[in-house]
């Protein structure tokens, strides 16, 4: 993937975040996990990300 080519929505991020891991969704966009962490919540209109607990009591 290129950066700068692919072109997500706030709900396709969203629904991204919520059931994959942040690690795969971050390779993905060729970010690292932390950053994709800090900026759904400040950037992508307030995307509320899974704390770690959260997440494993889904899979």
């Amino acid at each position: 993937m290129t950066r700068g080519t692919d072109v997500v929505t706030r709900e396709e991020l969203y629904e991204l975040v919520w059931s994959t891991p942040m690690i795969r969704v971050a390779e993905k966009f060729e970010v690292s996990g932390s950053y994709l962490a800090r900026v759904c919540p400040r950037f992508f209109g307030g995307i509320t990300v899974p704390a770690m607990k959260e997440f494993f009591q889904f899979a």
